[in-house]
């Protein structure tokens, strides 16, 4: 195939992607607009035309609310289904997350830690069974989630058909029906949402090359590591090796090439990291947004402890970065290069200050201490490189 039909192949997938989001929020809208319509429909308008401005505005508000409280509802279901389809898959568990509210293993031991990630409403991560002929079961475990969204649904739905004289419980129960659905079709429908793969997307990629499964269970054996105290560094070497050209452009093996980069940060290779993270970032590769995003993050680290050029700062510290780089409230080396990027090139000491009690906020309950550790000595490093 050529590069040209390649092109065309990719802008057609990328229409297709786009209209099934669209048509699938157009549903919803749909569906929630129809809701509203029974809702207020001709036997309930005496009820309505007696109420005030502010108890129409609170019963309003109540409705949201309810939407509000089903979705989240719908949150926790879709975690517990990769937890649950996980263990059945030979997963064990590693960590659950609903929000920034997160239940982690740590040496054998689970505890309550606070983290959270930009564009997820949680995650459950688990330990994976070891691989058998280079593959491991990731089909139920990474769609659990949508399954457990729909079989959920189910119960609303039923009960809808038993209370549709009763015209508010009907639509609050279809509503919640109509919540788990689109949960389960915004995750199980292979899309990307701001640059990030969702679960059928994690499945489309996965079933294309058998690498990308080996690089699955990498990050996954990764993070069971991480909760024994261990970081990149002591992992094995060959973990880490620099995926193909090829294998680049599956997001789940790119994703590789990003840890190879943090470990050459934890090792204080930081010249060699950031020449590696410039040509990663200057190609054409499958990587996920929040990788690309968190590699610019380091390349501003590596550039505070080695020339900082002016014009570097200026290309990386775009308003886009800056956006990002807020939304991490939950990650210390976003806080650590906030603190050093402006103390020592903005001079702001307010700001400065502002970003290392977040960090120490941050630090008090972040799931891994291993990393903390590993952070406070890159803020030394950094202090030590530039006060001489």
């Amino acid at each position: 195939m050529s590069e040209t039909e390649k092109t065309k192949k990719k802008k057609v997938k990328k229409i297709v992607r786009f209209l099934l989001g669209f048509s699938l929020m157009l549903g919803i809208g749909f569906c929630v607009g129809m809701l509203a319509g029974k809702l207020f429909k001709s036997e309930l308008k005496p009820i309505v035309n007696s109420m005030s401005l502010g108890e129409f505005i609170f019963c309003v508000c109540g409705f949201y609310l309810w939407f509000w409280f089903s979705t989240l509802v719908q949150v926790v279901v879709h975690e517990a289904g990769h937890l649950v389809f996980g263990l059945l898959s030979g997963y064990k568990f590693s960590s659950f997350r609903i929000g920034s509210f997160m239940w982690v293993k740590l040496n054998e031991k689970i505890r309550f830690k606070r983290y959270s990630l930009a564009g997820t409403g949680g995650q459950c991560l688990m330990a994976p069974p070891d691989l058998v002929d280079g593959k491991i079961p990731y089909v139920l475990y990474n769609l659990g989630g949508s399954m457990a969204n729909v079989i959920v649904s189910i119960v609303p739905f039923v009960m809808a058909l038993v209370t549709w004289k009763w015209d508010i419980l009907h639509g609050m129960l279809l509503l919640w029906g109509i919540s788990g659905l689109s949960q389960a079709a915004m995750n199980g429908i292979p899309l990307k949402i701001q640059g990030n793969n969702n679960d059928g997307y994690n499945v489309k990629e996965l079933g294309k090359n058998p690498e990308s499964i080996r690089a699955l269970w990498l990050q996954m054996k990764m993070n069971e590591l991480e909760t024994y105290g261990q970081t990149s560094k002591d992992m094995p070497e060959e973990w880490f090796a620099m995926p193909s050209e090829e294998g680049l452009q599956n997001s789940m093996i790119a994703s590789i090439a990003v840890f190879r980069c943090l470990r050459m940060i934890d090792e204080k290779k930081f010249a060699e990291a950031d020449e590696l993270m410039e040509q990663l970032l200057n190609k054409k590769t499958g990587m996920v947004d929040v990788h690309r995003k968190m590699l610019i993050n380091e390349q501003i680290y590596c550039e505070i402890v080695g020339e900082q050029r002016a014009e570097r700062f200026e290309k990386l510290m775009t308003e886009d970065q800056e956006k990002f780089m807020k939304s991490m409230k939950t990650s210390p080396s976003v806080f650590r290069t906030e603190y050093l990027y402006a103390k020592y090139v903005e001079k702001d000491e307010k700001r400065a200050e502002r970003a290392l009690k977040d960090f120490e906020r941050v630090s008090e309950k972040y799931p891994y201490p291993q990393e903390i550790k590993g952070e406070r000595e890159m803020i030394a490093y950094a202090e030590e490189k530039c006060q001489k």
